[in-house]
């Protein structure tokens, strides 16, 4: 949101679409948080458009995912004593507020608001609960307690506290015609719930769909397959390139003849 924010200043397209008013990154994310499923209803709607328009060839749809790294730090997640530690010392703010809001309501002092300190204890109290429930859901060790959705995925250079986006693009005009986040570290998964993405937002798919060695999976290609989509996935490195191993063994002593007369 941060970098949104910076966007609004600096980008032309953005300063003109938020009229000149630079919007902070909280605002922004009050506002994304408040229309999760406008935004998503906008998104389907601009996608038909764009087929309407004739902009989405329907011929060649290609997918990927990218690993976008939380705002929170992996070495600051905790585990389930430590959670339930934190709902403690909240639990005992939320009992001292309470005492104090009895208190102004026995002295008649009039009408007493919620104080924002309360607020943002109340918020946090949430987030925590939420990651109990996640880790008990999950099966997982630790979660970051302000982020119990994102997961440990590996990127390009380590390891980080992540999330999993995913898009499926049009190849006429690069279009994103699906798109999604999810918290699992791999894509193979991930084929068929994002075609079946593409045919709840455009009422069919590609005639063909293509994606990388990341999504390869028996079960995905067979349900893909049954679902009669069309999909085209390269397999992993290690399903075509031939193993160190065997390079080695051509030359190995096995493959050579000892001839008596010769000589070695």
């Amino acid at each position: 949101m941060r970098r949104l924010e910076r966007a609004c200043r600096e980008h032309m397209g953005l300063i003109w679409l938020t009229g000149r008013k630079v919007p902070d990154h909280n605002s922004l994310w009050r506002f994304l948080d408040t229309n999760r499923k406008v935004i998503s209803q906008l998104f389907k709607q601009l996608v038909n458009v764009a087929v309407k328009c004739e902009m989405v060839g329907m011929v060649v749809h290609a997918m990927d995912g990218t690993k976008i790294r939380s705002n929170s730090s992996w070495n600051k997640m905790v585990g389930v004593e430590a959670l339930e530690r934190m709902q403690e010392k909240l639990d005992r703010s939320v009992a001292d507020f309470m005492t104090e809001i009895e208190r102004q309501g026995q002295e008649e002092i009039g009408e007493y608001k919620l104080p924002p300190a309360m607020q943002g204890t109340l918020r946090r109290k949430e987030k925590i609960q939420k990651a109990l429930q996640e880790l008990e859901e999950s099966g997982l060790n630790r979660v970051h307690h302000r982020e119990p959705e994102a997961r440990l995925m590996k990127n390009r250079r380590n390891v980080d506290l992540s999330y999993n986006a995913q898009a499926v693009v049009d190849r006429d005009n690069g279009i994103i015609v699906a798109a999604e986040v999810v918290n699992e570290g791999s894509d193979n998964g991930e084929l068929v719930p994002m075609l079946d993405l593409v045919k709840e937002n455009l009422g069919a798919t590609a005639q063909e769909n293509l994606a990388d060695g990341g999504y390869f999976s028996g079960s995905q290609t067979g349900l893909a397959e049954e679902r009669k989509y069309e999909v085209l996935v390269s397999p992993p490195s290690s399903e075509t390139a031939p193993s160190q191993s065997s390079k080695a063994g051509v030359y190995h002593s096995r493959e050579f003849m000892y001839d008596e007369q010769t000589g070695p």
